[in-house]
């Protein structure tokens, strides 16, 4: 079942989001497996990700990989909101 996910612990630069971004393309981790949709929102700063996965199962296994990363670069992510996807369309 697909989920949705919302991460909104604390703002963070657009700098620290790409530096991310960048380490997950460059090892071939981006896009991930299962990732259905990404949105990263905020005027100036990246305020929220937005995202739709296939399963839980493929955001846990991505989670083991982008996790460190954010540790490393100094994003604090905090714990997502979950949610089980009723419908979703695709215009």
């Amino acid at each position: 079942m697909a989920i949705a996910v919302k991460f909104e612990a604390e703002p963070t630069t657009r700098e620290k989001y790409d530096e991310v971004r960048s380490r997950l393309e460059e090892a071939g981790d981006w896009p991930a497996p299962g990732l259905i949709s990404h949105a990263a929102c905020g005027a100036s700063e990246v305020e929220a990700v937005l995202e739709v996965w296939e399963s839980s199962e493929a955001f846990e296994a991505f989670g083991s990989k982008l996790m460190p990363l954010l540790d490393e670069v100094g994003i604090n992510a905090g714990e997502p909101k979950v949610w089980d996807v009723y419908k979703m369309d695709k215009p």
